[in-house]
């Protein structure tokens, strides 16, 4: 079911799942790189708070969701 989704679905959604709560005290970027269709994603999270981004090969941010 999973592969259905496009890839930039499931990034968008992972913020969804954060417990706001347990990561009030945590500021951190996750990144990924999905070879397959060369696009890279990241998460960052700051004070309880989760964006997702698409990220340029450079590593700069295009937008914020």
């Amino acid at each position: 079911m999973i592969a259905a989704l496009p890839a930039s679905t499931f990034i968008d959604g992972l913020p969804t799942r954060l417990k706001a709560e347990k990561t009030c005290d945590v500021t951190m970027t996750v990144g990924f790189h999905l070879s397959d269709s060369d696009h890279s994603y990241a998460i960052r999270l700051r004070r309880g708070v989760a964006r997702s981004n698409i990220a340029h090969p450079t590593g700069r941010i295009s937008r914020s969701v």
